[in-house]
């Protein structure tokens, strides 16, 4: 796992190779306007939900071709953080337990 942690960095890469169940340091990084770019296993993709950039962590041309896309389009970047931080504020307990209502109940 590679993590450059704090506000003073622009991107967070979570590579994990493991099927980890529920990876809150994604969360927490898109909660500080990090891009993230992550691995398309375990929990990540649930918790990264459209707000960041999934690669296949053994895959390293796509590694370097997503933090080349973030490093050299301004834009891109931008979006992403604005994503992500978007997608934080939708990880809240009462969010989640009122979507597994939903899920439960068919509401």
């Amino acid at each position: 796992r590679v993590l450059f942690r704090s506000r003073q960095h622009d991107v967070a890469c979570v590579l994990s190779r493991s099927n980890e169940p529920n990876a809150l340091v994604v969360l927490e990084e898109m909660a500080c306007g990090v891009a993230v770019v992550a691995s398309n296993r375990g929990g990540l993709p649930q918790s990264v939900s459209g707000a960041g950039i999934l690669v296949d962590p053994d895959d390293m041309e796509a590694v370097v071709r997503s933090l080349r896309a973030l490093a050299t389009d301004r834009a891109l970047l931008r979006e992403y953080k604005q994503k992500g931080v978007a997608r934080a504020a939708r990880a809240s307990w009462k969010y989640n337990v009122d979507e597994m209502e939903k899920l439960i109940f068919k509401q």
